[in-house]
């Protein structure tokens, strides 16, 4: 190639990402491609109350699959949290967990999966690659808009005892699918679509400034700045 050099990059992204409005009318079709019959549905009481979790478990067949609702989680999802979530999974036998909400009903699932496969503590497995099996199969179906958990492999968990935050990650511990309805973003308070809107366009400021970008990352961050640029005020009113 001559005086032309280029680095090396790397641009892979295990989660197959479903978008557009009433998309959740897909998830037995996805829950059937990987044969899954027992779903935990993991959430907050929040969402739950306010009837957000309800427009999901519309689009869920209750005679085909089997749904038991797991609603405990916290902001900064706690081990104690996690561990709960993951012993109720192994009670009922579990073959797909999906989680609806922010980044913290996202990251308890993946915890959960983790836990729910290789047994123990979700504590025993900070850092990268530290469990042994697959986890479970993981949906995540987001509520907000800043997160980004839906697509990546790395969950934020955080030990009480001990008032510590770590990473639980692995990188088949992405979800296997993420539904991105914006329907669900419907009737959501301002007090919540103002700073997960504003996180969103960091993130995407962030990617195109950031030393590790890519050839292939730059054009995505730039195409989400101008978009979140475009709607965000309207959509924060």
């Amino acid at each position: 190639m001559g005086d032309i050099a280029m680095a090396f990059t790397k641009f892979a992204m295990n989660t197959r990402v479903l978008m557009g409005e009433n998309v959740c009318e897909q998830i037995g079709a996805q829950a059937d491609l990987l044969g899954s019959r027992k779903i935990l549905l993991v959430t907050d009481e929040g969402l739950l109350k306010a009837g957000v979790v309800d427009r999901v478990l519309k689009h869920i067949d209750k005679k085909k699959f089997k749904l038991t609702i797991f609603s405990e989680v916290r902001p900064d999802p706690s081990v104690k949290v996690v561990d709960k979530g993951a012993s109720l999974a192994k009670e009922k036998k579990v073959d797909l967990v999906i989680s609806v909400g922010g980044g913290s009903p996202i990251d308890a699932g993946k915890g959960i999966a983790v836990v729910a496969t290789n047994g123990g503590s979700s504590a025993d497995y900070e850092g990268l690659d530290k469990y042994t099996k697959p986890p479970l199969p993981l949906f995540a179906i987001p509520t907000t808009c800043g997160t980004g958990s839906e697509v990546t492999f790395g969950a934020v968990l955080t030990n009480a005892d001990t008032n510590y935050k770590f990473i639980l990650y692995g990188y088949n511990c992405a979800p296997q699918v993420a539904f991105l309805d914006p329907m669900l973003l419907l009737g959501i308070p301002q007090k919540v679509m103002v700073p997960t809107g504003m996180d969103a366009l960091t993130h995407a400021v962030e990617s195109y400034i950031s030393k590790g970008a890519t050839p292939q990352s730059r054009p995505l961050a730039l195409e989400a700045i101008h978009l979140i640029s475009k709607n965000f005020v309207r959509a924060a009113e």
